[in-house]
């Protein structure tokens, strides 16, 4: 809710039709080839700081609510004017997701966004070439400007990680300040707790992301081992129970009561390996309909599925008990595994030292 709330009352000032940001609407055209940007609307001063982050640790769901969100915003389209003066016909692009570069550079960035706008715009009449002017040094420029011209209503970067934090970062960070800044579109970034942590502690570059509205997606914790026999199931409990009937058409075959309990075993409360390792199971269940006869599909049989489905996530699987168990990582396992670190293993004594050369460069 206070994502659309931004996007509603930004787009509520930000009205082509209304005189006051009438003359600023129509100055991005000349940014866009190069000329002066024009001052920001004294009017408009409000929507400065509209500024959304989306924290929490790799896999527990934010992209995946990014694309939930992008479904309820809709589709570019054209908006007629119906009464006032401004033009007949404008575009409207709810929500824009540009990814952090991998070479963690501006240009990259501003590469992705071009691509990502084509991506929106995508028609016979869109060309690499429309997007030209996002190239050389006024492309930061004729990004913003595109943008507000496009009616932008949302600004979504998603992946922010460790890796995320090399070479230009500062730079991207100035960046994304300067067009919340300076176009009055909200903007959502989304990342992991080591990311939201080295960035706060760059002073300035991180002031603006430290003071965003912040919403947290936490790995869910372990249910135990009574959760399935519970009226008031745990989130665990509930999100897997809603995956199993997602693979059936009949009601007649219930979920296993200990499919909760191993499944978290191996997918330590990560959405995302939890739609993995019931989509394989499913997936085994309609090539061997017999598994759902005779008990068959025991509990053995589903501990043997399971850790083959999310095999990859075993080194990480290990690095979480042994945070769990002792509160130490080595500095390899921690530098590795970082994004899936939760947000208390950032701040005990043996894992902060590690932190310096993130927050430093």
């Amino acid at each position: 809710m206070k994502i659309l709330s931004a996007v509603r009352f930004s787009l509520r000032l930000r009205n082509p039709c209304e005189i006051r940001y009438a003359r600023f609407y129509w100055d991005q055209g000349d940014v866009m080839e190069g000329s002066q940007t024009p001052a920001f609307p004294d009017f408009l001063e409000s929507l400065v700081g509209l500024s959304i982050k989306l924290i929490g640790v790799s896999g527990a769901g934010r992209t995946a609510f990014l694309q939930r969100l992008r479904v309820a915003m809709g589709r570019p389209r054209y908006m007629k004017r119906i009464a006032g003066k401004g033009p007949v016909e404008m575009r409207f692009v709810p929500m824009l997701v540009v990814t952090w570069p991998d070479c963690s550079t501006l240009s990259g960035f501003i590469e992705n966004f071009g691509e990502a706008l084509m991506g929106e715009l995508s028609s016979s009449k869109t060309r690499k070439d429309n997007f030209a002017y996002f190239r050389g040094k006024n492309g930061p420029s004729a990004v913003i400007a595109a943008c507000i011209f496009l009616n932008l209503g949302l600004l979504v970067i998603d992946g922010g990680n460790r890796y995320a934090l090399r070479s230009e970062a500062n730079e991207i960070l100035d960046f994304i300040s300067n067009f919340q800044r300076r176009s009055g579109i909200p903007v959502v970034v989304s990342g992991t707790y080591i990311f939201e942590m080295a960035v706060m502690k760059r002073g300035s570059k991180g002031a603006n992301f430290s003071t965003a509205h912040a919403a947290y997606f936490d790995a869910m914790p372990r249910p135990s081992p009574d959760d399935c026999k519970s009226k008031r199931r745990t989130i665990w409990g509930r999100a897997i129970e809603w995956h199993w009937k997602l693979g059936h058409r009949e009601m007649s075959a219930p979920c296993p009561p200990f499919l909760s309990l191993v499944v978290w075993d191996y997918a330590f409360g990560r959405a995302q390996q939890l739609c993995e390792a019931l989509n394989h199971l499913h997936h085994k269940i309609l090539l061997y309909p017999e598994l759902l006869a005779d008990g068959k599909l025991n509990e053995e049989y589903v501990r043997c599925e399971v850790a083959n489905r999310l095999r990859g996530f075993s080194e990480t699987a290990r690095v979480l008990t042994t945070f769990r168990e002792t509160k130490h990582l080595d500095r390899d396992d921690f530098m590795v595994h970082a994004d899936h670190l939760p947000y208390e293993a950032l701040y005990v004594a043996s894992t902060s030292k590690y932190l310096r050369g993130l927050t430093q460069t």
